[in-house]
């Protein structure tokens, strides 16, 4: 009786073992975020394998790459913002720049820094964006926000050549184009003639500078990497004239390990606005909403601050306020740099060297914009940096802008959102005040 009992027992409890074994309950469930939880991923995309079907590993969120992002939600990895990223949300953007002091270049920690890289940064925390910024050789630069995607480079100069080439934020700043000689030079450079016969010109390759000489039919050019060579061989003697800029001029020669007394500025050419260049076919959202970032920054004062801090002043950075706008900063001498004028103790008045010399009364510039002013239906002629203006007196019709080789930009008095690229940036981008050659309107 008792070996029957004992019988029917063990049998109970071994169907009950069989029966817990077939339907007990789940492993305990690992309560972490996965993966695609930590990048944002919808609930659906991180949940547990509880709920997955017999096809283990085809469930959206159950898949993760070497990075732990999660391809089936949509995520990839982008190097430069070092993060899990959806595409269509988040751009994933290769922010570039080059050695160029005080607007950019690398501090004691090997990061970027300057007053353009703080501005660049400001945008990145107003649009919940964070990349890392590589600094490089400018050509390399160039080329590469040319021909690649999603990429933007700064501090760049946008000039009518460049117009179409890119997508623009800006302006964040302006910086001026200037011939350079070793303190002991015999030469005497007082205009763009003068530097074309003076011998082989240092320029950096692909820069504003040397597009600049080239589109002005220069052929003496050496083209280096960056403004540090230049200065270099021009102190070797490898080269008596180097292309640099008044802006950053300290800063290179820091850079070079050489003295600022080893250098004469010999001709101030121009001064030209600087921007961030994206390449083409960077998203048209993404273009916009750096816009209205730094536009905010413009508003608040924080861009005013980061132009304190860096001691550029105002007239390097033409803004949207009060001081911050070309033509409100003055001298001692009560000249007006922003409009490129400067003290000349020979003739003891103010002076923009491109137009007049401080030994010549007026560059060949001016005296050619005279040869405009008997024209057909001209109301004024003046000549504004580099360009010759001639404004009709037809009622729209506007204004016509010389280069010194005689090509001629109409722009006619349109909206400015319908205006063509060059005539946007000739009409509103041209930093520099206005010398009025002759002016019909005020004729008796």
């Amino acid at each position: 009786m008792n070996k029957v009992w004992f019988t029917v027992v063990f049998a109970i409890l071994a169907v009950g073992l069989l029966a817990l074994g077939c339907t007990g309950s789940a492993p305990a469930q690992n309560n972490a975020p996965s993966a695609g939880q930590a990048n944002g991923a919808p609930a659906k995309a991180a949940m547990n394998n509880s709920n997955a079907s017999s096809d283990k590993g085809m469930m959206v969120g159950n898949d993760r790459d070497a990075h732990g992002c999660i391809p089936s939600a949509g995520y990839s990895w982008c190097a430069y913002s070092n993060s899990c990223i959806r595409p269509w949300e988040t751009p994933c953007l290769r922010v570039l720049t080059e050695s160029f002091p005080p607007l950019n270049y690398l501090d004691e920690n090997g990061q970027a820094a300057g007053q353009s890289s703080d501005v660049v940064r400001g945008i990145m925390n107003r649009t919940n964006q964070t990349y890392s910024i590589e600094l490089m050789e400018w050509n390399k630069a160039y080329n590469l926000t040319l021909s690649g995607k999603d990429v933007a480079l700064y501090s760049v100069a946008r000039t009518p050549e460049r117009e179409s080439l890119f997508k623009w934020v800006g302006p964040i700043g302006s910086w001026e184009f200037a011939f350079y000689v070793p303190a002991n030079s015999t030469l005497n450079i007082s205009s763009l003639d003068d530097a074309r016969s003076a011998g082989t010109i240092c320029a950096v390759k692909d820069d504003a500078r040397a597009q600049f000489l080239a589109a002005n039919n220069f052929t003496n050019l050496d083209l280096v990497s960056d403004d540090t060579t230049c200065a270099r061989e021009l102190q070797a003697g490898a080269d008596p004239l180097w292309m640099g800029s008044t802006t950053s001029f300290s800063g290179v020669v820091r850079a070079a390990a050489l003295d600022e007394s080893q250098f004469s500025k010999a001709y101030t050419v121009s001064r030209t606005l600087v921007f961030i260049a994206f390449s083409p076919q960077t998203d048209e959202r993404v273009v916009d909403a750096w816009q209205n970032a730094l536009d905010a920054m413009q508003k608040d004062r924080t861009f005013a601050d980061i132009v304190q801090k860096y001691n550029v002043g105002a007239a390097m950075v033409p803004g949207k306020t009060g001081a911050m706008m070309p033509g409100s900063d003055h001298d001692a001498h009560g000249c007006i740099p922003s409009a490129g004028y400067e003290w000349c103790q020979v003739s003891q008045k103010c002076i923009r060297p491109w137009e007049e010399n401080c030994t010549a009364p007026a560059s060949d510039l001016a005296k050619q914009a005279q040869a405009y002013c008997n024209g057909t239906n001209v109301a004024q002629v003046a000549v504004c940096g580099p360009y010759i203006k001639v404004v009709s007196d037809m009622p729209g019709a506007g204004s016509t802008y010389y280069s010194a080789d005689g090509t001629a930009q109409r722009c006619p008095i349109v909206a400015p959102d319908v205006m063509s690229p060059t005539c946007r940036m000739l009409m509103l981008g041209n930093n520099c005040v206005e010398q009025v050659v002759c002016d019909r309107t005020q004729a008796s």
